[in-house]
């Protein structure tokens, strides 16, 4: 059986893999190649399930799921089968829909009863029915549906509580799965204002949920898949409700995303803005853009792809340095505060159309006194004291300015650093990086 298993694996494989695509472009065959390059890369045709890890080993920072985390955990594989649906989806295509039913397959093997603590796991496997049209899955919708109802009632407004055995919270997580699933397997309420609603979320999310415009490193684990939610989501609203507005946010970002992959496998990391580490990979997180791919409607773009020059600090990756949004006048969704101790570090990503000097400008307060910062960029330093001065004030916010630094095309990194030996000194509180073109390289 393992070896039909394994031989019919080899076939899903040979029928996915493509030529490799043009490079950097967003055309079908970019989504072809990214998901060809997932599945060779996750999927274990025999057990019919994804690693949890590209490098098919355990890891101690997400060791959840069959065999001591070396496959996905529960809510990864449903996840990752919505990422095979999504590629069914685009293309129709007989293995895809295949494989829908032997990551299902392999899942109950694992999982036979669905036995969960958690609704909101339980939320994600009841979304199969609308694509396929398969009993199966039409009768574990309902009953899942009918088990995740169950835990709901009153309590903080009404809504669905978050685990079966305690009830000590009630979170989007859970109540958003169910409410599509009870749209699919109910009537929509065609009511206007949701649509509303869903357009007010859509423009905060795409302004503030952002580095430089492209979509923002949430970390790895759990967090690693949000962006693939959020860009379905907007996608559904391009496509099924007509909020074609956001059409070329979804474009850039895809682009932006297949652009920074890796050149060996074909592998896109957690973060879209540079370019995916040589370490091992999570599935979870590869998998968002590969759906991002799958999903957006492709526009042809092959050139790099620019930031729109404004990174508000929060959405930076910081190390050691709290986020904070009591002082008013910030921008974004607030700034990094807490800060004064050697090690300490904000670093932004950031992607430039044309290499030359620019010039950095940072938004900051510092109310109790000069501060002085370490510079780095791409690596190297670039200013070892740059004073802010005092503001006065947590609420009062000045910039001070870095003239004539020299970025090359396309990505690099800017890093703020506390560094008592290069005169770092006092606290500071940081809002956000602006960068300005200056003139081309000499």
């Amino acid at each position: 059986m393992r070896a039909r298993a394994a031989a019919a694996g080899l076939v899903l494989t040979a029928a996915l893999a493509l030529a490799p695509a043009p490079a950097h472009a967003t055309v079908p065959a970019d989504a072809d190649a990214a998901m060809s390059a997932f599945v060779s890369a996750f999927w274990d045709p025999a057990k019919k399930y994804f690693y949890t890890n590209s490098d098919h080993q355990i890891h101690a920072e997400h060791a959840h799921g069959p065999e001591g985390g070396l496959y996905t955990d529960f809510w990864w594989e449903a996840q990752l089968w919505e990422l095979v649906m999504d590629a069914y989806q685009r293309t129709g295509g007989a293995a895809y829909r295949q494989l829908i039913d032997d990551v299902y397959a392999g899942f109950v093997a694992y999982y036979p009863t669905f036995a969960n603590d958690f609704n909101d796991d339980l939320g994600w496997w009841a979304l199969a029915y609308e694509i396929t049209r398969d009993a199966t899955y039409l009768n574990r919708s309902r009953a899942l549906f009918d088990q995740i109802w169950a835990e709901q009632d009153t309590a903080f407004g009404g809504g669905i509580w978050w685990r079966r055995s305690v009830h000590t919270q009630k979170n989007v997580a859970t109540n958003a799965p169910a409410v599509i699933t009870a749209t699919m397997l109910y009537a929509a309420t065609g009511d206007a204002s949701y649509l509303t609603d869903a357009r007010a979320a859509a423009d905060w999310a795409t302004t503030y949920l952002t580095n430089g415009g492209t979509m923002m490193h949430e970390g790895s684990d759990d967090a690693g898949g949000f962006k693939s939610l959020l860009f379905r989501s907007l996608n559904t609203l391009v496509t099924e409700h007509g909020q074609t507005q956001y059409l070329p946010f979804l474009q850039r970002n895809a682009t932006q995303a297949w652009r920074h992959r890796r050149t060996g496998d074909g592998l896109a990391g957690p973060d879209w803005s540079a370019p995916a580490p040589a370490t091992y990979l999570q599935s979870l997180t590869a998998a968002a853009a590969v759906s991002a791919l799958q999903l957006v409607q492709h526009d042809g773009n092959t050139g790099l792809q620019p930031e729109n020059g404004r990174y508000e600090a929060e959405n930076a990756l910081s190390s050691g340095i709290g986020a904070e949004s009591t002082q008013p006048g910030f921008s974004g969704r607030g700034y990094l505060a807490g800060w004064n101790t050697s090690g300490q570090t904000l670093t932004f990503h950031v992607n430039v159309p044309s290499a030359g000097a620019h010039e950095l400008r940072f938004r900051y307060a510092a109310a109790a006194g000069d501060a002085v910062r370490h510079v780095f960029v791409n690596g190297a330093g670039a200013v070892d004291a740059l004073r802010f001065p005092s503001t006065g004030s947590w609420s009062t916010w000045n910039t001070v300015t870095v003239p004539n630094v020299a970025l090359q095309e396309g990505a690099n990194t800017v890093s703020v650093i506390f560094n008592a030996s290069k005169g770092s000194a006092n606290w500071l509180n940081l809002d956000e990086l602006t960068l300005r073109y200056v003139s081309g390289p000499s």
